[in-house]
């Protein structure tokens, strides 16, 4: 039918760009892994999930399942669903130890879960090295005559085998967020208390000092420049002389842990904190 041969998003990911645009006929920008890990840290996350879900699916399907990920077993489970692989058996393991080299950097990387982590530019340098493999790979497959399910479907056994794509997934957590106030405050049962909201409707949010930035931004390695940050996110509050605090805070650098965390999880991807009412106006 119409759009039969469109690219899947896991063509938009593993198969060289310009074979897609050669043979899609495609006029998009291309967006690298690197770009797609910046804009979403779960995506490779959620792309090993789905990778462990088809393979055991397929395991059961053809009657086998090996816990030990052995690149032999993983090329008979090929060969079990399309046997020209037993032809081309020598490209496929040609193809999972080149890519092996860039993916232990990515796990040794990725796992190293006790500081902020690397830069943003050493992500952007690992996530290019594996998408390069991945991609070189696939094209050399397409020229052998495999569709690009084939190809794709490889991959994912490569990665039973690396882990790259979870590695990945970790690699760009990120280490801290920036966040506006009150766009961060809390919610308790999916709606704000009556005392947050007075929080939130106060007029000196809307100083021009609380826009300068995004909310729920991330920030990959240490924060630079965190005490100029602090004192740019401080708007004036219109008071009587009264207050001790002078001053508001619309922006916060939260720092979270750079692994599967529900709390961490929550204020990289809603952008709100989790605290009692107390805690914010300290804040």
């Amino acid at each position: 039918g119409v759009g039969a041969d469109r690219p899947t998003p896991l063509d938009v990911l593993f198969i060289a760009w310009s074979r897609r645009a050669e043979s899609d006929g495609l006029n998009t920008l291309d967006q690298g892994w690197d770009d797609i890990g910046d804009a979403q840290w779960n995506l490779f996350s959620m792309l090993a999930n789905f990778r462990r879900l088809l393979l055991a699916f397929i395991e059961r399907h053809i009657g086998t399942q090996d816990n030990q990920a052995s690149i032999f077993s993983l090329v008979e489970m090929l060969i079990r669903l399309d046997p020209r692989w037993r032809d081309h058996s020598g490209f496929f393991l040609q193809g999972a130890s080149t890519l092996a080299v860039a993916a232990v950097e990515v796990v040794a990387l990725a796992m190293n879960v006790t500081d902020a982590g690397p830069n943003i530019r050493a992500k952007q340098v690992l996530s290019q090295a594996v998408a390069r493999a991945v991609q070189h790979w696939t094209s050399g497959a397409l020229d052998l005559g495999f569709s690009k399910e084939d190809a794709v479907l490889a991959v994912l056994f490569m990665d039973k085998l690396h882990g790259f794509l979870e590695a990945l997934g970790a690699l760009w957590h990120p280490g801290t967020v920036l966040l506006q106030v009150p766009k961060a405050l809390p919610e308790f049962g999916g709606k704000r208390s009556a005392a947050m909201m007075t929080i939130a409707r106060a007029p000196h949010w809307q100083s021009r000092s609380c826009s300068r930035f995004s909310h729920k931004r991330d920030v990959h390695g240490i924060l630079r420049g965190s005490t100029m940050f602090a004192r740019a996110m401080l708007t004036p509050l219109a008071t009587n002389g009264s207050s001790a605090w002078p001053y508001a805070r619309c922006g916060l650098a939260m720092r979270v842990m750079r692994r599967t965390h529900i709390t961490s999880d929550n204020i990289r991807s809603r952008g709100r904190m989790h605290c009692s009412v107390e805690v914010v106006p300290i804040l």
